[in-house]
C-alpha cells in the first residue's frame, strides 16, 4: 500500500495565491516548486506552500484524489492490481498558529469554513508517532489544533460546531482526554468540548461515546490534586472575571511551571464541571443514568465541600439541581441517600452568612440552594430527607438558622405546612 505524506505550510495569508501548482513531470513524479520526490519506491512525500489557506485547500484535496487515481492506474498497469493508496495531510504548526492568531485578533472570520475545521479535525486524528516521525512536536502540534477548534467554534457558531462534530472532532478530543494529557492540554481540550457542547449534535456525541465517565473521573481526581493557583484574570465558562483561590503556598516562585500547571488544572476542572452540567441540564434518561452510574452525585457533593473554585462549586450545584428536578428518576433519591440534603442545607446557611466571607455572591447561592431543596422537597421519596436535614440543622443552632428562615424556605414549596410541625419532625 502506498502512503503519500504531504507537509502543508501556510504562508502569509495576505500574499497572492500560489500559482505554481502541482503538475506531473515526464518521469511521472508529481512536483511543485518545492518538489515532490519519490521515496522508497512506493511512497510520495513533499512540501506544499499555501499562501492562501482557504482558497487552496479544496484545490489541494482535488489533487490528492488525482494522485490516488494516478497511483492506482500505474500499479494496475505494472502488476495488474489496484493499489490501496492512502494520503496523509500534515499541517505544519506555523499554519495552525496563523489561523488561531487571526481568529483571536478578530480578523480570521474568513477561516470559519467547513473545509478548514475538517482539516483541523484531520490533524487531531493523526497518530502521534507518525507526527514525530516527520519531525513535529506532536504534543504542541495537537494542542494548537485543539485551541484552533475552540476559536473556530467561538467565531463560527453552530455551523462550526456541527461541522466539527461531523468531522469527528468530539471523538478525537475524548481520545486525547483518555490519554491522560498534561494540565495545559487537558484545559485546552475541555474548553473546546465546552464550546462544542453548546449544540445538541456534539453534545449527543459526547454523551453517547463514553464521555460522561471520563469527565466525572477528571473532576473526582482533579479536586484531590489541585490545591493552589495564583490570583489572576482569565476566561471561564461564565465569562471573564477575576478569581481567587485559597490553599497552601506554592513551592515555586510566581509564574513557575508548578503554579502554571495548577492554574491550568483548576481551569480544566471548571470547564469539565460546566460540560457535566450541560449534560445534566438536557435531562435525558440515558445520560442521567450514565451520570448516576458514573458517580456524579458523590462527585458533585465532594466538589461543593472541597473545591477551591467557586465556579466549580456553582457548576456542581447546578448539576445537582438539574438531577433533583428530574421526575420519575432515581436521581433525587441518589442525592438524598448520599447526604445531599444536609450538604445543601449547610451550604444555604453558609450563604446566608453573607458577611462571614465564606461564599461569594451570597444572594445567588441562596437562590440556587433553595431551588435544589425545593425540587427535593417536592419529590415524595426525598421529602423526609429534607425535613430531617432541617431538623438537624435547627437542633444544632450553631449554624444560626431560624424558624423564619425555615418558613421562608418551605412555605412556597408545600401547601399548608405548619413550621412548628416541621421543627418537631
Amino acid at each position: 500500500m502506498c502512503k503519500m505524506t504531504f507537509i502543508v505550510h501556510l504562508g502569509n495569508y495576505r500574499s497572492s495565491v500560489f500559482d505554481g501548482w502541482l503538475y506531473p513531470t515526464k518521469a511521472g513524479i508529481w512536483t511543485t516548486e518545492e518538489s515532490i520526490t519519490q521515496l522508497n519506491g512506493d511512497s510520495f512525500s513533499g512540501n506544499i506552500v499555501f499562501h492562501d489557506f482557504v482558497r487552496t485547500l479544496k484545490k489541494f484535496r482535488k489533487f490528492l484524489i488525482v494522485m490516488e487515481e494516478e497511483c492506482n492506474r500505474q500499479q494496475h498497469k505494472e502488476s495488474n492490481r489496484t493499489c490501496c493508496c492512502r494520503t496523509q495531510v500534515i499541517f505544519r504548526t506555523p499554519g495552525l498558529r496563523i489561523i488561531r492568531q487571526l481568529l483571536r485578533s478578530g480578523q480570521g472570520g474568513f477561516t470559519c469554513r467547513r473545509d478548514v475545521i475538517e482539516g483541523v479535525a484531520a490533524v487531531l486524528g493523526e497518530d502521534e508517532e507518525d507526527l514525530q516521525d516527520i519531525g513535529l512536536d506532536a504534543h504542541m502540534y495537537k494542542r494548537i489544533a485543539v485551541q484552533t477548534v475552540y476559536e473556530l467554534c467561538s467565531h463560527g457558531g453552530d455551523s462550526m460546531r456541527v461541522a466539527g462534530a461531523q468531522a469527528g472532532v468530539v471523538l478525537s478530543l475524548l481520545r486525547i482526554l483518555d490519554s491522560d494529557p498534561p494540565p495545559r492540554m487537558q484545559h485546552a481540550v475541555l474548553r473546546a468540548l465546552h464550546n462544542l457542547c453548546r449544540h445538541s449534535l456534539p453534545r449527543t456525541q459526547l454523551a453517547t461515546s463514553g464521555g460522561v465517565p471520563s469527565l466525572l473521573g477528571i473532576v473526582g481526581l482533579g479536586m484531590r490534586e489541585a490545591k493552589w493557583v495564583p490570583r489572576q484574570r482569565y476566561d471561564t465558562p461564565v465569562g471573564r472575571r477575576q478569581q481567587t483561590y485559597t490553599g497552601p503556598a506554592s513551592p515555586g516562585h510566581q509564574g513557575s511551571g508548578i503554579q502554571q500547571d495548577t492554574a491550568f488544572h483548576i481551569r480544566a476542572l471548571e470547564y469539565c464541571s460546566a460540560v457535566l452540567r450541560i449534560i445534566a441540564d438536557a435531562q435525558s434518561p440515558e445520560w442521567t443514568d450514565d451520570l448516576l452510574e458514573g458517580g456524579a452525585v458523590p462527585t458533585m457533593l465532594e466538589a461543593l465541600n472541597q473545591s477551591a473554585s467557586a465556579i466549580v462549586k456553582k457548576q456542581a450545584l447546578g448539576t445537582l439541581t438539574s438531577l433533583a428536578s428530574i421526575r420519575d428518576s432515581r436521581a433525587p433519591e441518589f442525592i438524598a441517600l448520599e447526604g445531599g440534603c444536609s450538604a445543601l442545607m449547610n451550604l444555604r446557611v453558609d450563604a446566608s452568612q453573607s458577611h462571614a466571607g465564606q461564599v461569594d455572591d451570597a444572594d445567588q447561592w441562596l437562590a440556587w440552594t433553595s431551588l435544589a431543596l425545593y425540587h427535593l422537597l417536592e419529590n415524595k421519596h426525598t421529602k423526609r430527607y429534607v425535613l430531617k436535614a432541617a431538623r438537624e440543622t435547627l437542633d444544632g443552632d450553631a449554624r444560626g438558622i431560624s424558624i423564619g428562615m425555615l418558613k421562608q424556605l418551605f412555605a412556597p414549596c408545600v401547601d399548608n405546612v405548619d413550621v412548628d410541625w416541621i421543627v418537631a419532625l
